[in-house]
């Protein structure tokens, strides 16, 4: 297991959409240089971003569905159920999302472009980065090593990515996140009802 890191959702447009920053996450993560922790919340953020009309037309052109690319993100990711509520962000209060899962992964990391975040630099030990920055940081910790790291599947694509996502791995983590969304409005309701 890699270093923990929680990746916030402009991350996650990023490398779904832009194939550079593609070509440089995703063999990190499929080596196991890292591991990545998400949340029902982060998901559930995410999905609502991949609804953009604007986003919604790059997937149409790519001949991907939001539901793919959600699945890909699952399937790459560990789930933890965050134990803690952050209220360290006002301005902007779902950036505690990533604060919060990132103390129940105990992960020393969160990769953003959010200015609220990365004005923190640092939150209860856990480094706030930009996505560049934590790049040349893995760069620099595989040289340090001097060891070859393990080769992910090379060059892969959005949609390289989606495509190995089996039919029912997708419905099924779509339908997950889609019913805890569901489940965590509810409850806000219940408590504002």
């Amino acid at each position: 297991m890699g270093e923990k890191v929680v990746f916030d959702t402009n991350v996650w447009v990023s490398i779904l959409l832009k194939k550079a920053l593609s070509q440089e996450f995703v063999p990190t993560i499929e080596s196991g240089g890292i591991t990545v922790y998400v949340s029902h919340q982060l998901l559930h953020e995410l999905a609502r971003i991949l609804r953009y009309p604007k986003l919604q037309d790059v997937f149409r052109d790519a001949e991907v569905s939001e539901e793919a690319a959600l699945a890909a993100v699952v399937r790459s990711t560990t789930l933890v159920r965050p134990r803690h509520v952050v209220r360290e962000i006002e301005k902007d209060p779902p950036d505690n999302r990533a604060l919060e899962c990132a103390l129940s992964s105990r992960a020393r990391t969160v990769v953003s472009g959010d200015r609220h975040l990365l004005e923190l630099e640092k939150f209860r030990g856990i480094r706030i980065v930009k996505p560049r920055e934590f790049l040349e940081g893995i760069a620099r910790n595989r040289a340090n090593r001097s060891r070859p790291m393990a080769k992910g599947r090379g060059v892969v694509n959005l949609a390289g990515l989606l495509t190995e996502a089996k039919g029912a791995e997708m419905k099924k983590a779509v339908s997950e996140t889609r019913e805890a969304s569901s489940q965590r409005l509810t409850r806000t309701n219940t408590r504002l009802g």
